[in-house]
């Protein structure tokens, strides 16, 4: 029980990053008198980085390079889940 909410804590939180960036932008566009980004925009930002190429410096560890990212997004991830487990159980810490 307690995995699927850490579950659905990991994707709210992703949710809700994606929709405060959007209304970031929305915001900012319109201060500047243009329309703005459409609802899907940081979603599809997102998809495109991901589909960019993959450079790995000679110099360096194939595998610690491109694990470093995963290791960090876990990591965030973890805390926003703990965070919001902790918040609403209401319980203090899981």
């Amino acid at each position: 029980m307690h995995i699927l909410l850490y579950l659905v804590a990991i994707v709210g939180t992703v949710v809700l990053g994606l929709a405060s960036k959007w209304v970031d932008r929305v915001a900012t566009a319109r201060v500047q008198w243009r329309v703005g980004p459409p609802w899907f925009q940081p979603l599809a930002d997102v998809c495109k980085l991901l589909g960019k190429e993959t450079l790995v410096p000679e110099t360096a560890s194939r595998v610690t390079f491109l694990s470093a990212p995963l290791i960090g997004f876990a990591g965030a991830a973890l805390a926003a889940a703990v965070l919001w487990v902790s918040n609403l159980s209401g319980s203090g810490f899981v």
